[in-house]
């Protein structure tokens, strides 16, 4: 019976695709719009957020506090003070500066609270595809494999993902070919703990209707 409940309480919302912004806002409503600032910013040594304040050592340039819009803390699989494989760049096809990690380094987006909606543009600096997981509330993951068009630059794609319910916690994005890279990252208004389907209350209402 346990076993049933906690299942129930760790159900994720389901996961709909969007390929362009325009229905993405559509269907998700009001979001924060990330653009990383006007400035390159290499190498980041750390998770970095709205709060964040650092030398950016190699790019001559700083990171200062409300650079970067409050709701979001970016970070990657590997962080160095001493290498450029997390960094803020500009090259590669993106018009303004873009958030990217090299040497098959995720880039990883954590939330301050749970989030129904995120989305972004990217180009094939990532390869022809990237894999995107989705982590939720629950514990639970997903992971959804996109393909990138061949598009010139300055054009990007865009990818948008929407879950039934505000559980989203957080993301994590890698490159089919060990580069990870994306722009103007779009995500919904934070909230202190999901908010569920009607419909997922009923394996719960189930289990404790055993108990």
């Amino acid at each position: 019976l346990l076993a049933v409940l906690a299942a129930a309480l760790g159900q994720a919302g389901t996961i709909t695709p969007y390929t362009t912004r325009s229905a993405f806002n559509s269907a998700v409503g009001s979001t924060t719009t990330e653009t990383f600032g006007p400035n390159e910013c290499f190498p980041l040594p750390g998770p970095v957020n709205s709060s964040s304040s650092l030398s950016c050592t190699s790019s001559g340039g700083t990171l200062t506090p409300g650079t970067l819009q409050p709701g979001a803390t970016y970070s990657a699989t590997f962080m160095s003070s001493n290498s450029n494989l997390f960094n803020i760049d500009a090259f590669g096809g993106f018009p303004t500066p873009f958030l990217d990690a090299f040497g098959s380094n995720s880039l990883i987006v954590t939330f301050a609270g749970p989030v129904s909606g995120v989305g972004f543009d990217t180009n094939t600096l990532m390869g022809s595809s990237f894999t995107i997981t989705f982590n939720f509330v629950g514990g639970g993951s997903t992971q959804q494999v996109e393909n990138i068009s061949s598009v010139s630059a300055p054009n990007l794609d865009f990818f948008g993902f929407q879950s039934s319910s505000q559980d989203i916690t957080s993301i994590s994005v890698l490159g089919s070919n060990g580069t990870s890279a994306f722009d103007n990252l779009s995500f919904t208004s934070t909230g202190a703990s999901g908010v569920r389907e009607p419909s997922e209350f009923i394996p719960l209402s189930a289990a404790l209707g055993m108990l």
